[in-house]
């Protein structure tokens, strides 16, 4: 866990080889936080650590834009000692905005 006081940032996986935290190969300000878990809580919000902030759908449009299907290369796949989308037997796929959840 990434520790800062105000920000709660235990529901992220910090296990992994990348400590579940990994720059995007796509745009080098976009980074990724992965979740302990798979189950997404559209009411809770995520804390991001320190010096980062959870972007909305729109900012992901515009830093995109290019990639109109969003596809490239995937962020965590059998990557970071994840066997494909799986890391210690966790289905781990998809990663949300701030407002995924509207």
């Amino acid at each position: 866990t990434i520790s800062v006081p105000g920000i709660d940032t235990s529901w992220m996986l910090t296990t992994d080889s990348c400590g579940g935290f990994r720059q995007s190969t796509y745009h080098s300000s976009v980074y990724y936080a992965v979740s302990s878990y798979n189950i997404w809580d559209k009411s809770r919000y995520y804390y991001c650590p320190s010096g980062y902030h959870w972007a909305c759908s729109e900012e992901g449009r515009k830093i995109f834009k290019h990639n109109s299907n969003w596809s490239g290369t995937r962020v965590y796949y059998s990557q970071c000692g994840w066997n494909r989308y799986i890391y210690r037997g966790v289905d781990r796929r998809y990663f949300r905005f701030r407002d995924s959840a509207t």
